[in-house]
């Protein structure tokens, strides 16, 4: 695990909240790490809190995370860390990344980051993972909740009914316009077990019925309702076919 986590600070990221497992708090495990290697940390998120973000010397915010444009973020940056250069060559943004911003993705960025904090936490994103949960325990008593007992990112849940695999419940799922995900929200097409659960010491069968439900800003209550009979549809077919195997 060290050897892990000293290999990340090498490259300088630690993306916070785009995984398909969010247990504990690792920035705080990275940080004396990366104090041990006088190394700063670039920690990667849409939300930080009112003192800011922690130890880490960079601070990321991504448009697209927080409803804004594609294409468009800001660098906040402490001044221990101010040597990083982007794109050299024109003086942009005081040398750190040259050529033309884009005014029109900046404007939509600043318009979505100022409405986005009301809107996220009166969407209450905590409350609906909470009876997704408790949802999916009443459908599936045998659930796995990945960390449940730790310090989680309150808007995603990643779970697992085993022997029923992800790719086919996915697939029922589509087929009623509901979007989940079996791997990070920066994987596409991703096949093959998650290497956040293998890390965790999930065994290999349960992770590959390991899924990933997450709710934003715009999320309702009604999104989870309509994702519970969803699922229950699923379970349902997935119990039918094991009774006819036996």
């Amino acid at each position: 695990m060290r050897g892990f986590l000293l290999a990340l600070l090498l490259v300088g990221a630690l993306a916070l909240p785009t995984d398909s497992a969010h247990a504990d708090d690792p920035a705080a495990v990275c940080e004396g790490l990366a104090a041990e290697q006088a190394l700063p940390i670039l920690a990667q998120s849409y939300q930080f809190t009112p003192s800011g973000y922690g130890n880490a010397g960079f601070g990321p915010l991504i448009g697209a995370f927080g409803a804004g444009p594609a294409g468009v973020g800001a660098l906040l940056m402490k001044g221990h860390a101010d040597q990083v250069r982007l794109i050299p060559g024109g003086g942009q943004e005081t040398g750190r990344r040259g050529g033309t911003e884009s005014a029109a993705l900046i404007a939509g960025f600043g318009a979505a980051a100022a409405a986005f904090p009301d809107k996220f936490y009166r969407a209450g994103t905590g409350t609906l993972i909470e009876k997704a949960e408790q949802g999916l325990k009443a459908l599936a008593p045998d659930v796995v909740i990945f960390g449940a007992t730790a310090n989680r990112v309150g808007n995603t849940c990643n779970f697992a009914v085993p022997g029923l695999k992800n790719a086919v419940a996915m697939m029922g799922l589509d087929l009623k316009g509901i979007s989940i995900s079996s791997g990070s929200a920066c994987s596409s097409g991703k096949v093959g077990p998650s290497h956040v659960l293998k890390a965790m010491g999930v065994p290999a069968e349960l992770s590959e019925c390991a899924m990933r439900l997450s709710v934003g800003w715009n999320s309702t209550q009604a999104d989870i309702e309509v994702f519970l009979d969803g699922f229950s549809e699923v379970l349902e077919r997935h119990r039918q076919r094991r009774g006819k195997a036996a």
